[in-house]
């Protein structure tokens, strides 16, 4: 059964699904999958594949080299790679993983965000809520019943158990964005800069742009912007200030600048949402 894949022993499974045209166009899909039980020497080496891949190592030990950089995934660790960049994985000390390979929807935009603020051998809070979807996903395609809506669901969860972080300031562990946070919340109405905000807790800006999006699965800007908006959407529900007033309080430039990130976020333009009828 696995002629060509050395080292992948005899109790592993593999199973392979062709999505319909509807989940291609419109949801997350994935098209092979599998539970593999593996030993040295095997390796997979691959230049190129138009599709993306998860891992959840169970046992063992898999080495992962990719995008110049090479890794180690243990026990409880998730592996995500873009296959249109060229990549390496082989056990190092005998193991079992699940994995699928997946497409569609918004997986190149999940996994930019997911590299960029987590890289690629990824520790999630809680592994114990992944390892039940991945099964489910897997049990699916074994059984020859893909519900693609339930697979594009489990999938999206996939993504948001990786992603997720605490809602609010005050519970996120790491104390230099905690202060990053309240530094830039109290500057709301002030031009800062990137410099500034790492300056305030004593970081190079290129370090702490890369601590902020692990963290906050944004920029610092980004953060900026929005807190501004929320604070904007507050005073225009609450207060009869014009827009001009409003845009100087939030810390925009203008009132046309205002308007403008406004509209781009929110796809009103403050007028509207000031008049909404909730």
């Amino acid at each position: 059964m696995f002629e060509n894949e050395p080292g992948v022993l005899s109790d592993s499974k593999i199973h392979p699904h062709v999505p319909s045209e509807f989940a291609r166009k419109n949801l997350f899909f994935a098209h092979v999958g599998g539970s593999y039980y593996c030993a040295p020497p095997y390796r997979v080496q691959r230049d190129y594949l138009e599709s993306f891949i998860i891992f959840l190592v169970t046992d063992g030990l898999l080495a992962v080299d990719y995008r110049n950089e090479q890794l180690e995934a243990k026990p409880g660790q998730i592996v995500l790679l873009d296959c249109k960049y060229p990549q390496a994985y082989w056990m190092v000390k005998s193991g079992r993983f699940k994995w699928f390979h997946f497409s569609g929807n918004a997986s190149q935009a999940y996994l930019d965000l997911v590299y960029s603020s987590r890289g690629f051998v990824i520790d999630v809070a809680e592994p114990k809520r992944i390892n039940p979807i991945m099964d489910e996903v897997l049990q699916m395609m074994a059984q020859d019943r893909v519900d693609e809506h339930q697979t594009s669901s489990l999938i999206h969860q996939i993504f948001a158990e990786i992603l997720s972080t605490p809602g609010d300031s005050n519970r996120i562990p790491d104390p230099v964005i905690r202060n990053a946070i309240q530094f830039i919340d109290f500057h709301i109405q002030d031009s800062i800069s990137l410099e500034q905000i790492a300056a305030s807790v004593n970081l190079s800006p290129f370090y702490f742009l890369r601590l902020f999006k692990k963290h906050m699965d944004t920029t610092p800007h980004e953060y900026l912007t929005q807190a501004r908006l929320k604070q904007a959407m507050h005073l225009l529900r609450q207060t009869r200030l014009s827009l001009d007033n409003i845009a100087d309080q939030c810390g925009f430039n203008s009132a046309t600048h205002f308007i403008r990130s406004f509209r781009q976020h929110l796809n009103m333009t403050p007028g509207q949402y000031r008049q909404l009828k909730f």
